[in-house]
């Protein structure tokens, strides 16, 4: 039996390796194993690793384990307060794709949703959602790429609404868990129930939802429930990563449906948003962190909130594990691989060649001088270096010699508005970049 939990095992870490990445599954799932108790359960050796498994990766592992061909809980292991008979504390329970509707996610709540100006819309088209009792728009329709707050803040719905509504019924569940959901009541022949099921609720969320994308059969049964639901005047909320126009494989007729109310998007998250989220974390986790290494982490990370987060707890758990403080140059090997950098050219051979070409000595650039020739050099460099390397505004301030980071973030917003406003600016920009090709 042993055997087989392990080939199980190694099956799902298969499963989880391109969706999750080689480093989270050594980060986290290097202690895991499973057991099996009226179900797999997926256990892990405390709480902490076990709350970071579930709150971070909950989703990939339900999709994971329907593709392994089982159903699957997630438990905390041994010597944990309220063992059952087996020793195994459960913590939660994913809820299988093929047996229909999650429960909702605590963690993900209002008052713990950072916002800024790329998702201030969504949050309040949310909030006007979730606190009123008539609808307001129907459906909402919320759109971004992975990892910027779209399940967050469906959650943070649902959770609301069960704690202020609390004889409502409310279904939350992805799209491929429908789909699954519906397949089976076609298999077993119970597809009355599951009409009755999807048909009856006060709230239904559906997350993800262009994984239905040439799903004609789903589609067909979403297109009638969606019809119910608006008709009996109950309300519907569904994300996607892109908005309803741009699904491929959805009929015109759904597409069309899906617009109907409110389809607000979600854009990659500022640097100040990033900063806000960062300073939120820390203050949960209860650990001192100097700002300007939240700052660099901000900066270097530019893909997800999702890949934000992993970031600093990458960073946060080494630094605990290893007994060392959270420095800037910890923080720089630590996160020295991830994604979110570009490397085309190296920034001092970019820094030498544009201060070649403008005629200005890269020691005039790091004194404190502040001619116009200079001033205007040195945002010239900001910006290329921005574009064109993606470093942080840190990495920059030491390449300029040891400048105040803020100096660095205000010299490319002045470069942006000097693009707009002075031609010869956009025209010496574009030679530098083109003499960048040349190399």
């Amino acid at each position: 039996m042993q055997v087989q939990h392990q080939e199980i095992l190694n099956s799902l870490i298969d499963e989880l390796k391109p969706k999750i990445g080689e480093d989270a599954l050594r980060d986290w799932f290097s202690s895991a194993s499973i057991v099996y108790d009226d179900g797999y359960i997926l256990t892990f050796p405390n709480k902490f690793v076990c709350e970071w498994v579930i709150n971070k990766y909950s989703k990939e592992i339900s999709v994971a384990a329907a593709k392994v061909g089982i159903t699957m809980k997630i438990a905390i292991a041994k010597d944990v307060v309220d063992k059952d008979a087996h020793g195994i504390a459960v913590a939660t329970n994913i809820a299988p794709a093929a047996k229909g509707p999650s429960s909702f996610n605590e963690n993900f709540t209002f008052d713990n949703f950072i916002v800024g100006k790329s998702n201030e819309m969504a949050y309040e088209a949310a909030m006007r959602i979730a606190k009123s009792k008539e609808i307001v728009f129907n459906p909402l329709f919320l759109y971004a790429d992975v990892g910027l707050g779209k399940t967050h803040l469906m959650h943070a719905i649902a959770n609301y609404r069960r704690a202020h509504f609390p004889k409502q019924k409310i279904i939350y569940l992805s799209a491929e868990q429908f789909m699954n959901t519906f397949v089976k009541a076609i298999q077993q022949k119970t597809v009355l129930d599951f009409k009755e099921q999807f048909r009856s609720v006060d709230l239904l969320l559906i997350d993800d939802f262009q994984f239905l994308g040439s799903k004609d059969a789903t589609q067909e049964e979403f297109f009638h429930t969606f019809n119910t639901l608006l008709e009996n005047k109950k309300q519907l909320v569904i994300s996607a990563d892109k908005p309803p126009a741009s699904l491929p494989g959805v009929e015109a007729r759904l597409k069309s449906r899906l617009g109907w109310g409110l389809v607000v998007d979600i854009y990659p998250a500022t640097y100040e948003l990033k900063l806000g989220i960062l300073k939120s974390k820390a203050n949960q986790m209860q650990i001192e962190v100097e700002g300007h290494v939240l700052s660099y982490i901000a900066e270097k990370v530019t893909t997800s909130i999702r890949e934000l987060e992993g970031a600093f707890m990458r960073v946060a758990k080494y630094a605990e594990w290893t007994h060392t403080p959270i420095t800037i140059e910890l923080t720089e090997k630590m996160l020295q691989n991830i994604a979110g950098a570009a490397k085309t050219k190296s920034p001092a051979n970019i820094f030498n060649y544009m201060c070649k070409a403008m005629d200005i000595t890269p020691q005039e650039i790091q004194s404190p001088t502040r001619t116009r020739k200079i001033a205007r050099g040195r945002q010239k460099i900001v910006y290329v270096l921005r574009k064109h390397t993606g470093i942080s505004y840190i990495q920059i301030a030491k390449l300029m010699g040891n400048k105040d980071h803020s100096s660095i973030i205000y010299a490319e917003a002045q470069a942006k508005k000097l693009l707009k406003a002075d031609p010869e600016f956009e025209q010496d920009i574009r030679m530098i970049e083109g003499g960048l090709r040349l190399e």
